[in-house]
């Protein structure tokens, strides 16, 4: 799954990096892409049943508050310039980590129900 996603960040990145050889900020900056990516269908951002497959342990609030906190290092204004300086870099690892696991779980699920929307159709 991870070599998967690490193909989609690949795709998506501006640069054709692989996430592994990408400092920090960019990792945290492809990571907002990625979740923009995988949740934007026809301009909007869908819903998935995140309960259910983290077992409540991550909601979509979760999702929505990871997505506002990297925001910043997907611009380049001088207020987002100075908002990265903010966090340290174990929050930024954290952010990266957490990132990851959320863009699992999204991946996850949305191959899910389109395996179950592939077998029923």
């Amino acid at each position: 799954m991870i070599e998967e996603l690490d193909e989609l960040i690949q795709k998506i990145s501006t640069r054709n990096a692989k996430f592994s050889q990408m400092a920090l900020d960019e990792k945290l900056k492809e990571i907002g892409n990625l979740i923009e990516y995988l949740l934007k269908k026809d301009g909007k951002f869908i819903t998935l049943d995140y309960d259910n497959i983290s077992l409540g342990l991550i909601k979509e609030i979760n999702i929505k508050d990871l997505r506002k906190k990297i925001q910043c290092f997907r611009h380049s204004s001088q207020e987002s310039l100075k908002e990265r300086k903010d966090y340290t870099d174990n929050q930024k690892q954290f952010m990266v980590d957490l990132g990851i696991a959320i863009c699992n779980l999204i991946y996850r699920q949305l191959k899910t129900n389109q395996t179950n929307f592939n077998l029923s159709g």
